[in-house]
């Protein structure tokens, strides 16, 4: 996680670079563990919603998780809305979340023996 400077003026939180394959244990559970779990974590805080966590992937209960928010997460963050001090996150963190949504919110990396294939949270697909 990259936090850049400029004139005494912190500027949003971004990532340093937009992986081909974003995933939530590599990449996805850790911007969101530094950046958004404190509010929107097992217990919410500062006003956040208790439908969902990002703290977790899978849903808990009634409580969504961040895999079911996928989309709304990147479109939230797309629209500047998150986090709620009128920063936004930076444009490759934007680019992570859209394309990780995109994917279907892909879990863990491709393995190998998925070469050629699409790569699904279980397994590889396609043929």
């Amino acid at each position: 996680m990259v936090l850049l400077w400029a004139c005494g003026t912190e500027a949003p939180p971004d990532v340093p670079f937009v992986p081909d394959y974003p995933t939530w244990d590599e990449h996805i559970r850790p911007f969101l563990a530094e950046h958004c779990v404190l509010c929107h974590g097992e217990r919410p805080r500062n006003g956040a919603p208790s439908e969902f966590r990002l703290d977790v992937y899978d849903d808990v209960g009634a409580q969504q998780g961040a895999r079911s928010m996928a989309p709304k997460i990147a479109e939230v963050l797309e629209r500047g809305k998150m986090p709620p001090d009128g920063v936004g996150v930076g444009p490759n963190a934007r680019a992570m979340f859209r394309r990780w949504a995109e994917l279907g919110a892909p879990r863990s990396p491709c393995t190998p023996s998925c070469e050629g294939r699409e790569c699904g949270d279980d397994g590889c697909k396609g043929s």
